[in-house]
């Protein structure tokens, strides 16, 4: 593997339903994956944990950095996170749209943890930030979300009838070469019916699959 290249994983290679692998670019100066994975916690500096940190976000911690070069590969300046918990999907989603100007993440969450608003203060990112302690349902009908968006990330209510809403919602306002991306998506009877009814959301729109 070069400098510029890393190998990033949705789920560890023995613990996902299909351990599928994604190749983004990265840029040499981001040292090692040690630091790489505790500045994407957002504990940029020693001294922390290393263990205590991926253990804390076990699930996402392949897909932190993913969704960092995501959003700054599409240069997104309007960000929708529904689903906030204690902000380990927050930090890079926020740290890239922070680095474009004007950029603002709006997040979602009925009962956020305090680490997430922790994380976001230590880090001075507070100004690129929104925070909606509500369902995403009374977040999209109250006209709280805004009007285009560039990247959307949906790790809310997964129940199939609920993610439908969330992405004809999220699909109904996504900018011409934005993304909108699932957690959790894989195998079984509940990731069959949501994967359903996404598909029926989905076709209803203008959107490569």
């Amino acid at each position: 593997m070069t400098g510029h290249q890393r190998l990033f994983h949705t789920y560890p290679p023995d613990e996902g339903p299909s351990g599928v692998t994604h190749r983004v670019s990265a840029h040499s100066a981001l040292l090692s994956d040690a630091v790489l994975s505790h500045w994407f916690r957002g504990v940029p500096l020693p001294p922390y944990l290393l263990e205590g940190d991926l253990l804390l976000a076990f699930d996402v911690r392949y897909l932190q950095p993913l969704l960092y070069y995501l959003c700054r590969m599409i240069h997104a300046r309007t960000a929708i996170e529904i689903g906030v918990a204690d902000g380990s999907t927050t930090f890079p989603i926020l740290k890239a749209v922070s680095e474009v100007s004007g950029g603002c993440l709006w997040s979602v969450d009925p009962a956020p943890v305090q680490q997430a608003e922790d994380m976001v203060m230590r880090n001075g990112l507070q100004q690129s930030w929104r925070l909606y302690q509500m369902t995403s349902d009374a977040f999209f009908d109250t006209g709280l979300s805004p009007a285009a968006v560039d990247f959307v990330f949906i790790d809310g209510d997964h129940q199939s009838d609920a993610v439908a809403r969330d992405a004809r919602n999220s699909l109904s306002r996504l900018s011409p070469g934005g993304l909108c991306l699932f957690h959790e998506w894989g195998s079984g009877p509940t990731f069959e019916e949501t994967k359903c009814a996404i598909s029926k959301v989905v076709c209803q729109y203008d959107v490569d699959v």
